[in-house]
């Protein structure tokens, strides 16, 4: 907790996840962890982080659950902005023929060769 105060978000990360290692189960953990990982841009594994801890949260208290509601509502916000603003860009795709041939031994697999 002391790295996210500190917003040393790589080492905030890393800690939330060590101790998601010891305590697999430990919500405030996945907050902590969704925070550091916002912060550093990684808002779908952020995201995915606060709804795990939501599922948890069985026998959180309604202010806690209604924070999780808050903070997945602000993520989820922050990915679509991200997207809607992500540089549309466009690719070249090219498209070979192959020619396949079945090959038999005991077994059926099928070999590609270029053409």
């Amino acid at each position: 907790m002391a790295n996210l105060k500190l917003k040393d978000w790589g080492k905030a990360e890393t800690d939330a996840t060590s101790a998601l290692g010891i305590d697999p189960y430990h919500i405030k953990s996945y907050q902590r962890r969704s925070t550091a990982r916002f912060h550093l841009g990684k808002l779908r594994a952020s995201l995915a982080d606060l709804h795990f801890a939501n599922s948890l949260a069985l026998s959180a208290s309604e202010n806690e659950i209604k924070d999780l509601r808050l903070k997945i509502q602000k993520v989820e916000k922050a990915l679509r902005t991200a997207v809607a603003h992500a540089p549309k860009q466009k690719i070249l795709v090219i498209i070979t023929k192959h020619k396949y041939n079945q090959v038999n031994k005991g077994n059926t697999e099928t070999v590609c060769s270029e053409k």
